[in-house]
C-alpha cells in the first residue's frame, strides 16, 4: 500500500507556476511526486503536487519540503472580508423566483410571516500542519 498527500494552492483558482521536488524525493519512503494540472472551471480537480510514499510520515514530510512557487491568479487579493463584503452586496439585491406559473403563486409568496436568517462562520487560520 502506498500513501498519497497533495499540495494544493491555497488561493482558489490558483495554480502551481514552478517547483523543485528534489528534496521532497530526498525524504526517505518517498517514491515519487507528481504534478496534476487543473481540469477546467469547477471540474474534478483543481491540481497540485502529489507526493506518494510508502507511509503517511514519509508523504507529509515529502509535502513539506516541496519547493512550490503558486501563481495565484485572479483570486489573490481575495480576503474572508472581501468575501463577505460581496456576499452582504449580493443578499441585498432581490432574488429570482425557483419556478412560476401562470396560474399559481408559490405558496412561500402567501405567507403571512417571514422569517429572515443569517448564517456566519468566523474565518479559522490554516493550521500548520495543513501548510
Amino acid at each position: 500500500m502506498k500513501y498519497a498527500v497533495i499540495a494544493r494552492c491555497p488561493v482558489f483558482g490558483g495554480k502551481v507556476a514552478k517547483f523543485d521536488a528534489t528534496k521532497a524525493k530526498a525524504v526517505p519512503g518517498v517514491r515519487d511526486v507528481i504534478s496534476i494540472d487543473a481540469v477546467g472551471e469547477g471540474a474534478f480537480t483543481s491540481g497540485g503536487i502529489v507526493v506518494l510514499a510508502n507511509n503517511s510520515w514519509a508523504a507529509i514530510q515529502g509535502r513539506k519540503a516541496l519547493n512550490i512557487t503558486w501563481d495565484e491568479g485572479p483570486n489573490a487579493a481575495e480576503s474572508s472580508e472581501s468575501l463577505r463584503k460581496h456576499f452582504i452586496e449580493n443578499a441585498a439585491k432581490p432574488g429570482k423566483p425557483c419556478a412560476t406559473t401562470a396560474t399559481r403563486t408559490p405558496r412561500y409568496l402567501l405567507a403571512a410571516k417571514k422569517i429572515e436568517v443569517v448564517y456566519e462562520l468566523p474565518s479559522l487560520p490554516t493550521p500548520a500542519w495543513s501548510q
